[in-house]
């Protein structure tokens, strides 16, 4: 099973990204960033080598800015 997670945005409270499975539309999901990361850690590692393939795509967590310009 290819398995992709894809953060669509990330506003420093909470995440939404968007589910894929074998490259098909699973739906969308929101929660907070802290909760999100986990998430993400968990279907990684639930995912078995040589037979499941995983992929995270885009910014997890709210870019922090930069102070120097």
């Amino acid at each position: 099973m290819k398995i992709t997670l894809r953060a669509d945005e990330a506003n420093g409270t909470h995440t939404h990204f968007t589910v894929f499975v074998n490259d098909a539309n699973a739906g969308q999901l929101c929660m907070r960033e802290d909760e999100a990361a986990s998430f993400y850690q968990i279907v990684s590692m639930g995912c078995c080598l040589g037979v499941d393939e995983f992929l995270g795509k885009g910014h997890w967590t709210k870019e922090q800015e930069s102070d120097t310009p």
